[in-house]
C-alpha cells in the first residue's frame, strides 16, 4: 500500500506547481518498473518505495473489458501505470 501521507504530499506539491506535475509525469513515463519509479520519486525528495508503487503494475498486461472498450473506442490512456497512480486525474488522460 502506498504511503497515502507521503502521496497526499506529493499531489499537493504537484497541483502547486503545475510544472512540477509535468516534470514528474514525464519523468515517471521513462520508468521501466517499480524500482526506476522509486529512484525517480525518492530523488525529487517523495519517500515511495518500489514496495508501494508495484500495485500499479499488478495485472499492468491484462486489460479489463471497460479498460478493453476505452482501447478500442479510442479513449484509452496510453499512459504508463506510475503516472496514473501517482496522479489520479492523468490517469483518463
Amino acid at each position: 500500500m502506498v504511503s497515502a501521507q507521503e502521496l497526499q504530499r506529493l499531489r499537493k506539491d504537484a497541483e502547486a506547481d503545475p510544472s512540477l506535475k509535468a516534470e514528474i509525469a514525464r519523468e515517471l513515463s521513462l520508468a521501466e518498473d517499480a524500482v526506476a519509479a522509486s529512484e525517480t520519486l525518492k530523488a525529487r525528495g517523495y519517500d515511495l518505495s518500489a514496495d508501494e508503487l508495484q500495485p500499479a503494475t499488478a495485472g499492468a498486461g491484462e486489460l479489463n473489458d471497460d479498460a478493453l472498450d476505452r482501447v478500442v473506442g479510442g479513449t484509452g490512456s496510453t499512459l504508463p501505470p506510475f503516472v496514473g497512480m501517482v496522479f489520479s486525474d492523468y490517469a483518463h488522460a
